[in-house]
This record gives C-alpha cells, sequence and structure tokens, in this order.
C-alpha cells in the first residue's frame, strides 16, 4: 500500500500486484538524424553520370540555337531596313550607290551548281565575315597536316546552301556551324574533293567579275568612293 504524506494531512492508497515496472532502452548517443534509412532509399542504383553529361549537352546545344535564332533575327531586321532604304530611294540612287547597297544586301555573292551523280549541290561565295571565321579556325592547326582538309572543312561547310534540291539547314535538320562541320566530316572524302575544286572555281570567278581590270575601273571605284 502507498503511503503519502503532507502538512495537512496523510493518506494510504491501496496499490494492487505491487508498484508497475517499466522497461527503458539504454539509448546513450542517440540521435534523432541517426535514424536507419529507409530499405527503398538505401538500395538507390548510382548516378549515371553519361546520362548527366548528355542533358548538360543538350542544354548547351538549346542555348546556342537560340542565341543564332537572336542573331538571325537582328540580321534579318537591318536587311529590310536597307531593303525599305533602297525602295524609297530607287529613282535618286546613282549607279556607285546601287552597288554599294547590292553589296550590302548580298545580291552580288555568286552560285554555282554541281551535279554528283543523280544529286545536285549547290555552292556560294563567302562573305567576308565567313572567310575571316575559317581562317580564324584554320590558323589553329596551321603548320599540321591538319590544316588543308580544315581549309576544305571550314569553306565547304558554310559554301554548301543546298543538298539534292534541300537547303543545307533543313537536310541536316540546323544551322548551327558547329552542325554542319560534323555532317562535313561524314562525307565520302572523294566528294569533298570535288566539292571544294568546284568552291575554288566558283572564287575565282568572283574574283574575275570583281576585279579591276584597267585604269578607267580604278578612276571609276575612285569616284564612287568620294560620293
Amino acid at each position: 500500500m502507498a503511503n503519502f504524506e503532507s502538512p495537512i494531512g496523510s493518506k494510504k492508497i491501496p496499490t494492487a500486484g505491487g508498484m508497475r515496472t517499466f522497461d527503458v532502452p539504454d539509448e546513450t548517443g542517440y540521435h534523432p538524424q541517426m535514424q536507419q534509412a529507409p530499405a527503398q532509399y538505401s538500395q538507390m542504383p548510382p548516378i549515371d553520370e553519361n546520362s548527366i553529361r548528355e542533358f548538360q549537352a543538350r542544354m548547351n546545344q538549346q542555348y546556342m540555337a537560340n542565341q543564332r535564332v537572336q542573331e538571325a533575327s537582328e540580321v534579318e531586321r537591318e536587311l529590310q531596313e536597307a531593303r525599305a532604304l533602297k525602295r524609297n530611294n530607287k529613282d535618286r540612287l546613282n549607279e556607285g550607290a546601287k552597288r554599294r547597297l547590292e553589296i550590302l544586301l548580298g545580291m552580288t555573292q555568286l552560285v554555282r551548281e554541281v551535279k554528283i551523280g543523280d544529286n545536285v549541290f549547290v555552292l556560294k561565295t563567302l562573305t567576308s565575315k565567313q572567310i575571316r571565321e575559317s581562317l580564324d579556325e584554320i590558323a589553329k592547326v596551321d603548320g599540321t597536316i591538319q590544316a588543308p582538309y580544315e581549309i576544305r572543312r571550314q569553306f565547304l561547310a558554310r559554301s554548301l546552301t543546298h543538298i539534292a534540291g534541300v537547303e543545307t539547314d533543313q537536310f541536316i535538320g540546323s544551322n548551327l556551324i558547329e552542325n554542319k562541320l560534323l555532317f562535313i566530316d561524314e562525307l565520302d572524302d572523294n566528294l569533298l574533293s570535288r566539292l571544294y575544286a568546284e568552291y575554288v572555281i566558283l572564287s575565282d570567278e568572283s574574283k574575275q567579275k570583281y576585279s579591276i581590270k584597267n585604269p578607267e575601273e580604278v578612276k571609276e571605284v575612285m569616284e564612287d568612293l568620294k560620293k
């Protein structure tokens, strides 16, 4: 029987079966965060690093594609402004001004169709910017056995506009120069040699067409530059 005493009185309370006993486990060193992880987490497969790299590559390609779209939109805007200027001043433009506008609009670029087997390839002359970009890449392998191949690779990737009647961008599914270079790498070496030979012919034709051939043309060009 349990006995409780205090200054105001005492009380005896009967108990049945004696004092209740409780078992308390030893939890020395216990910490809430040290609980064992559920079995489904402890058995998770390892991270696939290849999948991560592929995902990052896709994100980088998407970013580059967006950048190219923005650049193309800016170029198109500039061309539209130049065309509008040409239309508005059509009756007042002299031949020298017309020639400068044609150069600005890319109308002086020459093209060459090359039929090989049942397929027709179309090449165009390059702009100054495209040639400069090509030379920057070629300079990285200058003096090595890769240089002649890199010259052909860089120029054809930018010059080839159509394949079998389809625009190159649509044919390979991309307008990125990196993807065009990869496409060129996969073509037959003899085919590339033929296409590059045709490009050289086209380039020579362009130089012959726009080169100054006599003193009269030199004078004409100087007069145009003064206007």
